[in-house]
């Protein structure tokens, strides 16, 4: 299952310069990860506070959809580097608001709103590349810079100093004028053109279209919100791991030690199995592949919330970061081969914003149900992942009908 070094010099330039520049955002992302102490830490009313959070969240649900749809009609290239050369001073301005609340709030939800609109043609960029292998093999690589990045950010925040927030920001500001740099400066390895015979050549023998058949276009269309559903719900219960487990482990000696250790668990787990992972599941059919990373993230985290044993928690979040390595990528690598080259960055724009969406809703809807009744609420957390397995496994399928119905309109 372990990839050599010959297997890593197959991704192609594209995907590398990707990784690279989404792994300098994410090692000075700190906005994201601490919006919250930074609004606290302003002393703002907890009215405040609530609204900048809320503000934030919805800000990065509409970056996502946003810059799905503009690197449909600009291409993806131009919104990456546009998002981050407008960052930089937004980043910069907000270094000089770490005492305003209410000035910081707009210019804060703008530039997360611009972070968030990286991820739709990023995603887009990586399946569009010319890496031969397995569509979910190359997100997995790219999930590798990706975690590493978000491990960083909260290790450099460490040891500048969580309430440094006007260095943090400055910091920011200078990773994302850097990544913009890389993309500028490698833009002819983004996009390789051919020369003008071979272009002349490849429109030539390239076949007509076919016509679509509009009840096929139909089931394409139910397939890939079913696939954006299914994700942002899986990220949901992804997210208690936020919320519900520290929670449901706070009534065991020693439980905050433990939830530390499960958070190192988690990393380490993504990092080293996601990429081997990913060479095994795209040997099956990618729905049955989603379904069971779903089911095992649900399962884990069950395990892990209703145990009263160390051993069996830690069991439980090893299956649940399994489960992580397994569904994460993909969910992109599912889209973009639902949704062809035409519309790809439009629906991993979408893709992203439904992860938005889950990770904002799913720590509030997991301290409520441990609260209220942690026993029904991690029972019902593994009922929704088999209830997830079994849409996922209903919408990897192909309909031959479908498929003959377009054979018979060309």
């Amino acid at each position: 299952m372990s990839l050599n070094m010959r297997e890593l010099r197959r991704f192609p330039p594209q995907i590398w310069i990707v990784s690279v520049a989404t792994l300098v955002n994410r090692c000075v992302g700190f906005l994201g990860l601490f919006a919250a102490v930074f609004f606290q830490g302003m002393r703002a009313t907890s009215g405040t506070v609530a609204f900048a959070l809320l503000a934030v969240g919805a800000a990065g649900i509409v970056g996502s959809i946003v810059g799905g749809r503009a690197a449909e009609r600009l291409g993806s290239l131009p919104v990456l580097v546009a998002g981050c050369f407008v960052n930089v001073p937004l980043l910069f301005c907000l270094s000089f608001l770490t005492d305003s609340p209410y000035a910081s709030i707009p210019v804060a939800a703008v530039s997360v709103a611009i972070s968030q609109s990286f991820v739709g043609p990023s995603a887009a960029l990586v399946s569009s590349s010319s890496y031969e292998g397995p569509t979910v093999t190359a997100f997995a690589f790219y999930r590798i810079f990706l975690n590493v990045g978000m491990v960083a950010a909260p290790a450099v925040a460490g040891i500048v100093g969580f309430s440094q927030f006007p260095l943090l920001f400055r910091m920011s500001a200078v990773g994302s004028l850097l990544a913009g740099v890389l993309l500028v400066a490698e833009r002819k390895s983004m996009s390789p053109r051919a020369s003008g015979a071979e272009a002349g050549q490849a429109a030539a023998a390239a076949p007509e279209p076919p016509v679509e058949d509009p009840v096929a276009a139909r089931h394409k269309k139910v397939r890939l919100w079913s696939v954006i559903v299914a994700f942002g719900v899986t990220i949901a219960v992804y997210a208690q791991h936020q919320s519900g487990i520290p929670l449901s482990l706070d009534r065991l000696d020693g439980g905050d030690r433990l939830y530390a250790v499960l958070l190192l668990i988690n990393p380490v787990v993504i990092i080293v199995a996601e990429l081997p992972l990913s060479t095994l599941t795209a040997k099956f059919n990618w729905g049955k592949a989603f379904a069971a990373g779903s089911l095992l993230t649900c399962v884990g985290l069950a395990v892990c919330g209703l145990s009263s044993a160390w051993a069996v928690c830690i069991i439980g979040f090893v299956v649940f970061s399994l489960g992580e390595a397994v569904f994460a990528p993909l969910g992109n690598s599912s889209v973009a081969e639902l949704a062809g080259p035409a519309e790809n960055a439009r629906y991993q724009g979408y893709l992203s914003a439904a992860q938005s969406t889950g990770i904002a809703l799913g720590p509030a809807v997991g301290a409520w149900g441990v609260l209220h009744d942690r026993v029904v609420f991690w029972i019902a957390t593994a009922v929704v992942g088999l209830a997830l397995a079994a849409l996922l496994v209903a919408t990897g399928k192909e309909r031959v009908v479908a498929r003959e119905r377009v054979e018979a309109a060309v």
